[in-house]
């Protein structure tokens, strides 16, 4: 009688690494993608059009003295590129860990039903 060895079934070893793979892309990029959402909204907020309360501010003072803070349109086009990079890591984190929990399902059955056999042999 000899026992199945974790490896045997390939579907297992291969499965459990999609999963942790996939996990972690979905993970990593949930923070990232919470991170350059929130820095498209603050350039946004932005404006310098808010000139309530400064009566020797105008406009064109305003924007002179303030425009390092401003960002530019390439500036947010690149937070924004890197959002949508990081949301479709997010979307293939979840089909990858959901490949690798079929994958391990698969194995794990495989391998349970090896053993099986080999017990009633």
């Amino acid at each position: 009688m000899t026992s199945h060895p974790f490896w045997h079934h390939p579907a297992l070893p291969i499965g459990l690494f999609l999963l942790v793979l996939g996990v972690g892309n979905w993970w990593v990029s949930r923070g990232k993608i919470a991170e350059y959402t929130q820095r498209i909204e603050a350039s946004r907020s932005l404006d310098g059009s808010d000139l309530y309360g400064f009566k020797h501010l105008d406009f064109r003072t305003n924007a002179a003295l303030l425009r390092r803070l401003h960002r530019t349109p390439a500036t947010l086009g690149i937070a924004e590129a890197k959002r949508d990079f990081y949301a479709l890591i997010n979307n293939g984190g979840r089909l990858i860990a959901l490949l690798g929990l079929a994958l391990t399902a698969i194995g794990a059955i495989r391998l349970r039903g090896a053993r099986a056999a080999e017990r009633h042999a």
